[in-house]
């Protein structure tokens, strides 16, 4: 799970959630309460990815960002935004990211 300014914290299942169990985004607050933000592949075709690999990263702007290693473009898996509120954006280009592995996307993240 990642921390995030307000003090909640936030995190993905890799499976389960939602009708096909492909993974959630979901945030836990510290006194414990469990809010699924959003759940993989609500419809045909998965194009927002399934299965994500780690906790959402959050940025400046209080989004958060974070990837999944199956479906979308391709079949290579997406890059997403979801917002604090659960509304979920797929990056443009998703699924032609480079991978040197070829299992899902491949990120390098650059600071500001």
């Amino acid at each position: 799970m990642a921390g995030s300014a307000n003090g909640d914290f936030y995190g993905t299942t890799q499976y389960g959630g939602g009708s096909n169990s492909d993974g959630t985004v979901f945030k836990i607050t510290p006194s414990g309460s469990l809010t699924t933000l959003y759940a993989f592949c609500p419809e045909s075709g998965c194009a927002d990815g399934i299965h994500p690999e780690a906790p959402p990263i959050q940025a400046n702007n209080g989004d958060f960002y974070g990837a999944t290693n199956n479906s979308g473009q391709n079949d290579v898996g997406t890059i997403f935004k979801i917002t604090p509120g659960g509304n979920l954006t797929t990056a443009v280009g998703s699924g032609i990211i480079f991978s040197l592995t070829g299992l899902g996307p491949f990120v390098l993240v650059k600071p500001p």
